[in-house]
């Protein structure tokens, strides 16, 4: 490396990585089957917060936000007991 920056060939000013995404190769037979809610809470909140102050800027009152109290859907999602 030294040498490269010695020669010029490295400035330090770019640089190019690879972002390649590869599934874990963990035992694909030892696993535990989990539940997890499928709703967005954090994305929601942060809409309903941008829609709110959109509408205060235009003059206009905020919306009511109604609160679902049925469960979220669930889906069953795959988790390696020794690398999860």
């Amino acid at each position: 490396v030294e040498q490269a920056i010695g020669h010029g060939l490295i400035g330090g000013r770019v640089f190019y990585s690879d972002s390649t995404h590869l599934k874990a190769s963990a035992n694909k037979n030892g696993y535990d089957i989990h539940q997890v809610a499928q709703k967005p809470v954090h994305y929601l909140e942060e809409l309903n917060s941008a829609i709110d102050a959109d509408r205060l800027a235009h003059g206009k009152k905020p919306l009511s936000h109604q609160d679902d109290d049925e469960e979220p859907p669930t889906k069953e999602i795959k988790i390696s007991p020794v690398d999860p």
